[in-house]
């Protein structure tokens, strides 16, 4: 299905034609009937001769609602170019002209309107002249210049005929998979609720679908689907389409966001692109320049900043990030048009060419200049490398969003180069799918090597350390935690590592114990067994021996650790935890100054045990005493 959209100045008959050609008045606010004039968009449809049935949209003229007028040129296959006989070109005509340009429309019909009110021929004539001279430059270069009365119906049937064979030479819109529809409008109706409109993109919908608004993130589920009142099942790409959502209000939403498929489309607040400045533009443009960027139906405030040039004059070609104030849904391959707030003015277009570059580019950096050179230029292979390149490790569903390109096509350029050139994290094989975390094969080796070797030094220098910690890993390497938990996903997966409890160890290690470290730890316990309940503190220790020796001596539970600073030898604390049992099953609880005089040992020592008991759920203090909760905690 196709769309085609009105353009013109005002008050040259775009709306007053629509409603000849199709019986439906596309002018639906009261104040447009009133003045006369469209403000806001319009909607109607039309059977060609041909049997086809398009979509059209219908835009303001007026200078004030150019922004209106944008928010429905971005999805339109091809314009009616509307030009009153009586008042020939004018200054809306011009921009709207160089806006279809900078939207690389290619198909159009001139309509010359009002020809019943012009009845001088050599007018007429010039009027002609003035078109050709005034369209030489631009796409409607070769178009058909057809003269109508939308009051006589002069013309119509000619028009309608011009219509269809335009249509004709129009390529299908794409079906990549991944749907979305720019919202331009949204009301509700009774007994159905909230309803939004726009024209399909990329994909189809269908009832009972899941969606998301975006950028706000809201879930929502389609519950009803037409386009041009008749209801469907499944919408097409391309088409204008009504959904009626269930669980998001009409407030909730907004013209400008992206009705989509859940998955695929994230907002953004930065974005790489190719911008064309208008050869009529008032001035230059500026690094750091407030700017108006329109796409799909949504607009935003921004700051243009310049890659590898200080300014850029008018009908330049260049390369820029736009920074922007509120986060917009665009991806890669979608056209806008860049406008100055005050005074308000349209000042050139292009296209995206990466809607999540990430960071700020570097202005005058030669790489930078070589990625914005590949995004524009390189192969559909060498582009998704470049993508991967530069946003490693990344989903396969992100570079389906991010690329713009068909996912059966980017699944038939990287399926080759698995394995080799890409390597899937997150997979031992090579089978592709939207959840494979890819990066470059190079790039993981080397990252591969830095860990692991990371590793081995740290189990050289302490020995007695099970492994490494993940933060210590993350400490070492310099790395982000997001990059560092997938590296180590794909490790384990490879079983180049082991990772328990946080700590990270090779494969087959484990601590050993040397001559000296087994003098050390059998000179520790002869202090435990010197004095047995009243043991030297944790921090006396630490005065004479290694921490990693006193760790893997609790590790081992050849000391139990009771609290901060005390500990216990196993075969002491396993004596007092019976003779504990013991006592209080004859005397039915046991006080800390009857444990402390059993042992003839300090308050401090006893306390320490009896708090580990309780914690531990073998005991519990009645207030007065200890007596059992629960025997079968008790492990010696």
């Amino acid at each position: 299905m196709h769309v085609i959209g009105t353009a013109g100045h005002v008050d040259h008959g775009k709306s007053t034609l629509i409603k000849a050609l199709t019986g439906i008045d596309p002018d639906r606010l009261r104040e447009e009937k009133e003045r006369q004039m469209t403000i806001d968009l319009g909607f109607a449809w039309l059977n060609l001769p041909s049997g086809e049935e398009i979509g059209i949209v219908d835009v303001p003229g007026h200078r004030d609602f150019i922004e209106n007028m944008l928010a429905g040129a971005g999805g339109i296959d091809a314009v009616l170019f509307i030009i009153a006989a009586d008042e020939g070109i004018m200054p809306q005509s011009r921009e709207h002209l160089s806006i279809l340009n900078l939207l690389e429309i290619n198909k159009g019909i001139i309509v010359l309107t009002k020809i019943d009110l012009v009845e001088d021929q050599e007018w007429l004539d010039l009027v002609r002249s003035d078109i050709k001279q005034f369209t030489e430059n631009s796409f409607l270069v070769d178009a058909p210049i057809i003269g109508v009365s939308a009051i006589t119906g002069e013309g119509l049937n000619e028009l309608l005929q011009a219509i269809d064979e335009t249509i004709r030479q129009c390529e299908p819109k794409r079906d990549i998979g991944r749907a979305r529809l720019p919202i331009d409008r949204i009301f509700s109706i009774k007994g159905f609720g909230t309803v939004v409109t726009g024209t399909m993109l990329d994909g189809a919908f269908s009832i009972g679908q899941q969606v998301e608004i975006l950028p706000a993130g809201r879930e929502a589920r389609i519950r009803g689907l037409q386009s041009h009142k008749k209801k469907l099942d499944r919408s097409e790409p391309g088409s204008r389409t009504a959904v009626n959502l269930t669980g998001v209000d009409v407030d909730d939403i907004q013209r400008g966001d992206v009705l989509a498929e859940p998955g695929f489309f994230s907002p953004t607040s930065l974005i790489d692109v190719r911008l064309t400045l208008l050869p009529d533009s008032s001035s230059q443009l500026k690094h750091n320049d407030e700017v108006k960027i329109f796409s799909g139906a949504a607009q935003s405030l921004a700051r243009a900043r310049l890659i590898k040039k200080k300014i850029l004059e008018p009908a330049e070609m260049g390369w820029l990030q736009l920074d922007l104030v509120d986060e917009l849904v665009v991806a890669k391959g979608d056209h806008f048009i860049l406008r100055r707030p005050s005074p308000a003015e349209t000042i050139g277009g292009g296209i995206v060419l990466d809607p999540h570059p990430g960071r700020r580019h570097k202005r005058f950096s030669p790489s930078v200049f070589d990625h914005f050179e590949m995004l524009e230029t390189g192969s559909i292979q060498d582009q998704l490398l470049d993508l991967i390149r530069a946003k490693q490790p990344i989903l396969l569903k992100e570079i389906i969003d991010i690329s713009g390109i068909e996912k059966q096509k980017i699944l038939e350029e990287l399926a080759p180069l698995a394995g080799d050139e890409i390597v899937l994290i997150n997979a031992k094989g090579n089978q592709l799918t939207q959840n494979s975390l890819l990066v470059i094969g190079s790039d993981w080796q080397y990252s591969m090597d830095q860990i692991l070797q990371t590793i081995r030094d740290f189990h050289l220098q302490f020995p007695l350390r099970a492994g490494i910690s993940k933060n210590e890993l993350k400490e070492t390497l310099v790395w982000g935690t997001d990059k560092l938990n997938h590296y180590l996903d794909g490790l384990v997966v490879r079983e180049l590592i082991t990772q328990e409890s946080g700590v990270i160890s090779l494969p087959g290690h484990h601590v050993q114990f040397s001559d000296e470290v087994n003098r050390q730890i059998a000179s520790v316990l002869n202090l435990f067994r010197a004095a047995p309940f009243t043991p030297p503190s944790l921090t006396e220790l630490l005065e004479t021996y290694d921490l990693d020796l006193i760790k893997v001596l609790i590790a081992d539970q050849r000391l139990i650790q009771t609290s901060d600073d005390i500990a216990f030898r196993k075969e002491d604390f396993n004596e007092m935890a019976l003779k504990l049992v013991e006592f209080i099953q004859r005397q039915g609880g046991i006080t800390l100054g009857q444990f402390r005089d059993i042992f003839n040992t300090s308050r401090k020592f006893a306390l320490s045990f009896l708090e580990y008991l309780d914690k531990q759920g073998v005991t519990r203090f009645d207030g007065e005493k200890r007596v059992i909760r629960n025997i079968d905690k008790l492990t010696l």
